[in-house]
């Protein structure tokens, strides 16, 4: 079976490169833009159809377009001009596989690497101060309450009214030279930067708040980030309900705040709501 798979990927290596080689030829020096972007072409460098790579420029020209400078056609960035969606099909296909900045150049776009490294940050730049707003502010998610709620009761939960899960993540880092105590975090034994996040069911990242120093607690980021009083802000909606988030016994209760049971005793009520919410709170621990 391994023999299989690497014969297998070795063949569909082997024509992507002559699939390359031929539109790259057929191009003839010529800018790439999803106009000018093969059907085969846009399947097999980004795995969308042309169609749909359209939709998403012109979608997200609108919201970009007040974060750069320039037009659509003649984007500026970091002392280079650009089209808006060259630019994008260079963004996508660099994050679409682990590419260094040489084999876009050589193998497709035929830009230089300096242009290459303006255009990702660039689009990078932009693409963070339109996503910023829906990573900050939870009141946004507030027309998508009411069915993560029957979403989650659907699935099993044993009481209504919770729709996103809160939980305190750490990235590890290498050992600093300098302050080893502030990141180093006791209960994971390594050296990081914690970040709070709220995720959704359905996977979507409704905020995520930090770094801060990775030896402090979950409540501390829970506190640092104002999270509980804004959502009292927010709160009740024109429905006249009052949402909560889901957490780990670690955080605090409250009104928009819900927790498991500490220390349940085995094959109580209580150890049951736990087994049934720690089930569904999966999602935070993928995101």
């Amino acid at each position: 079976m391994k023999l299989a798979s690497v014969m297998h990927a070795t063949r569909a290596n082997r024509w992507n490169r002559r699939l390359l080689s031929r539109f790259n030829a057929k191009r003839g020096g010529e800018s790439v833009t999803i106009d000018n972007l093969g059907e085969d072409e846009a399947i097999c460098l980004y795995r969308f159809r042309k169609e749909h790579l359209r939709e998403l420029a012109d979608a997200l020209w609108p919201r970009i377009q007040p974060h750069v400078e320039g037009t659509r056609e003649k984007l500026k960035g970091r002392n280079h001009v650009f089209e808006f969606d060259t630019g994008l099909l260079v963004f996508l296909l660099r994050l679409s596989y682990p590419r260094r900045l040489r084999d876009i150049e050589r193998s497709y776009f035929h830009i230089k690497k300096s242009k290459l490294s303006a255009i990702i940050l660039t689009m990078l730049d932009a693409l963070y101060e339109v996503a910023k707003p829906y990573l900050s502010s939870p009141q946004l998610w507030s027309h998508r309450m009411e069915y993560y709620s029957k979403s989650l009761v659907d699935k099993g939960a044993p009481i209504g009214g919770i729709w996103a899960f809160i939980d305190g993540t750490l990235r590890k880092t290498a050992r600093p030279v300098r302050y080893q105590k502030r990141v180093y975090s006791g209960h994971k034994r390594a050296h990081g930067l914690k970040f709070q996040n709220i995720s959704a069911p359905d996977g979507m990242i409704i905020e995520l708040y930090g770094p801060v120093c990775g030896n402090r607690h979950d409540s501390f980021m829970l506190n640092d980030s104002n999270l509980l009083q804004r959502l009292e802000e927010c709160f009740p909606l024109e429905d006249g309900k009052v949402y909560s988030l889901y957490g780990d016994p670690a955080y605090p209760e409250s009104m928009f705040l819900v927790v498991g049971w500490k220390n349940a005793p085995p094959r109580s009520a209580r150890a049951r709501f736990n087994k049934l919410f720690s089930k569904l709170r999966i999602s935070v621990e993928w995101a």
